[in-house]
């Protein structure tokens, strides 16, 4: 089965050995991709998934824990099973904290990372240097692939591929050196779960092993598969192991994402919708892989792709099939190449379709690897004479400038959820998630009106947008406007009438208007549908504890901070309606630990020192009014007790006057 075949890459041998040249071309990949990527240190999370996987995950945000461990194994988190995934987020949040600028480093890390593998697998693969650090340049730096290596919610892309092209090179060093690198197989095994374990788009990755096999490895002939059916068998049988893991965890993604509701995207997007738009996208990330103008994070699925599209997609997709096929013989390559974009590309391509995008650049992160080694290879065929090298050379050397550059530019779109989204409206169209993220993120900067005016937007391209009817409604409430904000949860409530947020901010703008009676149903319902809504709990408290029924509110309090210990607010409402119980001592720890949970918090300092005054323990009572006035210096309330209090202990000589026990 190793056996020299016409089709095994000529410098093959040398590709085993690496150069000090092959050092110094990983070290300036390495450089180059870090001087590209650099400005992501300083970018922000942002409202798309970041606050799923990262920024406001309770079990993310805990660090590395054996609860977090399980939590990861068990918890099909936003449809999709990547507990790796979720670890290499804990990993870093327990030795970064939730910085972002960390966690971006972590994926241009990753991203370095995978550049230099990439080198190493095809230097090794096909033993051609130049043509290998082309197409690890391409990948290091294409347009395309900085929403995988921007995006901190798409850790599992470069993590994912990390391990993926760890196994392609464990897999070629086992093809290089037979049966007796065995261990190589098995490294190549171990390596592909943990691929599958960081995101299951490796699951073609066996068949990827087969197309290898063909070319740059030379172990099975095409043209005479007849006559070495038992050879070709045993490349069959070796990919066993593979093929079952992966049919595994494609197993497991399918039922999670159904679970998740993948069935009502399929529901909403029929068979004949997203078998066009998997046509047409699959040749519209070949154009944007030459062409990378008016990328986006989102690009709307909204309407049926043209006939016209359709066709034309169609038949250029067969034609290079067609071509690849023809011409496997003189330029393998071209078949590898475009039979690596093809297969990488299939699970992603719509056919199971999972959300509402038509298309997504961070698709392509493996995929663009085929294009790549297809156009460098074929790149190389005009170097036959001098002027042909040195214009091949002159040609790869302006594609990667470009590219640095595109990418870049492309790249200064994440830094912050605004910019990002703003620039998503200005390159697609009728984006009505684009614009429910864009008004999201301008409301989080205070900047109230335009914010209104981009959910009204992205209502009017949607007027179903549930997400979008709801967020409105907290903001109009938030502005100020809660007859307007009932209008739209009540549309979001005809939509979906099990949804607990939907009950909690109608409850919210009802107890703006004066309602309590409606916010208390509305809160109470809100916890029939989720009983661990936190924010339900503190709500209700509140509304209980203003009704006068404060033993109920005591115990709703103390049930959000059993699920959450950090609510300073709620810690303080705690001891408020302890102390008018008249438990004060109990009060006074409620207090503590408000502080405790939010030390900047005026209004804990102030309450604890007015209970403390008045049970004459002067000395605390004035240190925590001062702390109250340092906080927040125009605090009338704090400033006038504070100076009250002065004058009583001065009066009393300095000594606080507290009964003794």
């Amino acid at each position: 089965m190793t056996a020299k075949s016409k089709n095994r890459a000529p410098e093959a041998e040398e590709g085993l050995s690496f150069a000090p040249l092959d050092l110094l071309i990983v070290l300036g990949l390495l450089l180059i991709v870090f001087a590209c990527y650099r400005q992501a240190l300083q970018f922000d999370f942002v409202n798309f998934d970041d606050q799923f996987y990262v920024s406001e995950n309770p079990a993310v945000k805990s660090g590395l824990t054996l609860a977090g461990l399980r939590w990861a194994i068990t918890d099909a988190h936003l449809g999709t099973w990547h507990p790796l995934t979720w670890l290499s987020h804990m990993l870093d949040v327990e030795f970064f904290g939730t910085a972002p600028g960390l966690h971006h480093l972590t994926n241009v890390l990753l991203h370095m990372a995978n550049t230099s593998f990439l080198f190493a697998l095809l230097r090794a693969g096909t033993g051609s240097r130049w043509r290998s650090a082309l197409v690890a340049a391409l990948f290091g730096l294409h347009p395309l692939h900085v929403e995988s290596v921007a995006w901190i919610a798409e850790r599992k892309d470069v993590l994912s591929t990390f391990f993926g092209f760890s196994s392609l090179w464990a897999y070629i060093l086992y093809a290089r050196q037979g049966r007796q690198s065995r261990k190589h197989y098995w490294f190549a095994f171990g390596f592909l779960v943990l691929g599958l374990l960081s995101k299951p788009m490796l699951v073609t990755w066996p068949l990827l092993f087969l197309i290898l096999d063909f070319w740059p490895l030379g172990r099975w002939a095409p043209d005479a598969l007849r006559s070495k059916l038992p050879a070709f068998g045993g490349l069959i049988r070796e990919k066993v192991p593979f093929l079952v893991i992966s049919l595994i965890v494609g197993c497991v993604t399918l039922l999670t994402q159904h679970q998740a509701g993948a069935a009502k995207a399929l529901a909403n997007y029929p068979l004949d919708l997203r078998l066009g738009n998997a046509v047409a996208s699959g040749w519209r990330y070949v154009e944007k892989m030459f062409l990378p103008v008016d990328l986006a994070v989102f690009y709307p699925l909204s309407n049926e792709p043209g006939a016209t599209a359709i066709v034309g997609a169609s038949l250029l997709l067969l034609a290079i099939t067609g071509v690849a096929i023809y011409v496997r013989k003189r330029a393998p390559f071209v078949a590898v190449g475009w039979f690596w974009y093809l297969l990488t590309i299939s699970p992603v391509i719509g056919v199971i379709q999972v959300g509402s995008q038509a298309m997504a650049d961070r698709y392509t992160y493996i995929p663009a690897v085929g294009i790549f080694l297809l156009a460098s290879w074929g790149l190389a065929l005009a170097a036959s004479t001098k002027a042909g090298r040195l214009s091949s050379s002159v040609i790869g050397v302006a594609v990667v400038a470009v590219s640095f550059a595109l990418a870049s530019r492309q790249l200064a779109c994440w830094k912050d959820s605004e910019s990002l989204f703003r620039h998503a409206v200005q390159v697609t169209q009728r984006n009505a998630l684009a614009y429910h993220c864009l008004a999201s993120a301008l409301y989080q900067k205070g900047q109230v009106e335009k914010s209104l005016a981009a959910f009204a937007t992205a209502l009017e391209i949607q007027p179903d947008y549930f997400d979008a009817h709801v967020a409105y409604g907290v903001a109009l409430r938030e502005a100020g406007r809660p007859r307007e904000a009932i209008e739209q949860l009540d549309l979001a409530l005809r939509q979906n009438s099990t949804n607990a947020a939907v009950r909690l901010h109608l409850g919210l703008a009802l107890d703006h208007l004066g309602d309590l009676a409606g916010a208390t149903l509305n809160y109470r319902a809100a916890l029939e549908l989720d009983p661990g809504l936190t924010r339900a709990l503190c709500a209700l408290g509140f509304a209980l504890q203003r009704a006068g029924d404060v033993p109920e509110a005591i115990s709703r309090y103390r049930a959000a901070l059993k699920l959450d210990p950090t609510l300073g607010e709620v810690w303080m409402n705690l001891g408020a309606a302890q102390a008018q119980q008249g438990d004060l001592e109990e009060a006074i720890g409620s207090y503590r630990a408000a502080i405790r949970a939010k030390p900047d918090m005026a209004a804990a300092y102030f309450n604890l020192g007015n209970l403390l005054a008045n049970q004459r323990r002067l000395d605390e009572a004035v240190t925590n009014l001062q702390m109250a006035v340092k906080l927040k210096p125009d605090y009338e309330k704090a400033r006038t007790n504070l100076a009250n209090l002065l004058v009583l202990r001065q009066q009393v000589g300095g000594k606080d006057q507290a009964p003794k026990k």
